[in-house]
Order: structure tokens, then sequence, then C-alpha cells
């Protein structure tokens, strides 16, 4: 990790950059992708400050647009946002409390993400066994005895697909 990419990213909200290099961050976390041809229907999240779009793949956080919107290094992108935010970030080193500071930050992200993908891989594993389930154990006469695993599928798989489509996995 990178302690002034950190801090760019910390003082340059993906929202506000996306606006101000014309891309439109959409309602409600949705938005048409900048990145692939015409969308009929929005196709890019923006949440937590991380970007993915479901139809061309694009994904990353503010540093990432900037690079893929003017073609350009991480590095480079890091100061063109450094400039054209008037940040002064780069090139200025920080202090030992400020580094202290950095360094607690980036253990807590580093902890968060760790907890976030504990948390994902939980849910696609119960996923897998619950869509097996719906997929395998269907009754086969609306007559039937439903199977509970079967009702459980029929309960819970909409709301694990729609922590996946607001939580895509970093």
């Amino acid at each position: 990790m990178n302690p002034i990419y950190d801090r760019i990213k910390q003082a340059v909200p993906l929202e506000q950059a996306m606006q101000f290099y014309g891309v439109d961050p959409g309602r409600n976390g949705n938005t048409h992708c900048p990145f692939h041809g015409e969308d009929k229907h929005p196709s890019m999240n923006v949440r937590n400050n991380f970007y993915f779009c479901h139809t061309c793949g694009a994904h990353g956080d503010v540093i990432g647009l900037v690079s893929q919107l003017f073609g350009l290094r991480p590095s480079a992108a890091a100061l063109k946002l450094d400039n054209d935010f008037g940040l002064h970030i780069v090139g200025e080193k920080p202090d030992r409390i400020e580094q202290q500071r950095i360094r607690r930050q980036l253990a807590e992200r580093e902890r968060e993400l760790a907890a976030f993908r504990d948390q994902h891989r939980k849910k696609t594993l119960l996923y897998r066994i619950l869509r097996k389930a719906y997929n395998n154990c269907k009754p086969e006469k609306p007559e039937s005895r439903y199977d509970d695993l079967y009702v459980m599928a029929c309960k819970h798989l909409p709301e694990l697909e729609q922590w996946f489509f607001e939580n895509p996995y970093r």
C-alpha cells in the first residue's frame, strides 16, 4: 500500500472525482459506465469509494478511475488528482505522527477488508448450497411436500443475490 495513494483516496471521494471529470455518479450508487459503449441501463455500481461495472468488469478506486479515464499509470493518475484538486500531497513527506496515523489507518482497512472477504466467502458458500438445493429439491408436483432446504433457498437466495449486487468483491 502506498501512503500517498491512501492520502489522495481519503482526500478525494470517488463521486466528487467522477463529477469533476464529467462522469455522472448516478443515483443510489448506480450509473452508466464510461468505459464501454452505450448502456441502456446503469451497469456500474459506485459504493464505498469503489466502482464496479457488471458489463465490462471495470473496477477500482478514485485513482483507478482517473487511470482508466485518461489512460495513465496509477502514479500519474495520483499526480493528476493531486494537481487537479490542489491537494499538495505528492512530494510532501508526512511527519512522524502522520506516518503513525497512516499505519493505523492502513491496519484498520486491512482488518476491514479481511473481515469483508471472510463474510463474502461464507455467503458464497451458503449461496452455492442454497442454489444447489433450489435446483435439486424442487417438488415434482405442487401437492408434494416441500423440502426444508428448498423452502430456505426460496427465502434466502434473493437476499443473498441482493447482498452480492450491493457488495462487489474487492
